[in-house]
């Protein structure tokens, strides 16, 4: 189980969004609201070792740039 986040900057409401990782890595400094605590998938995809970039529909929504974990404040 793992807590949902969504991104309205992204427009991943209403079904889909993004775990904890994600939301701090692909989605810093984006309009994220908590959604619930449960089990689901993340649309999104990024690794805490930064690999496997942010899924490709929302990269083209709005322009992600996948950051480290070491950029993490």
């Amino acid at each position: 189980l793992h807590d949902l986040y969504h991104c309205h900057t992204c427009k991943m409401v209403d079904g889909v969004g993004v775990c904890t990782v994600c939301a701090k890595v692909c989605h810093k400094d984006h309009e994220i609201s908590y959604a619930k605590y449960g089990s689901f998938f993340c649309d999104c995809g990024a690794k805490e070792d930064g690999s496997n970039p942010c899924n490709e529909d929302y990269l083209a929504v709005c322009g992600l740039k996948v950051r480290t974990p070491a950029s993490f404040k």
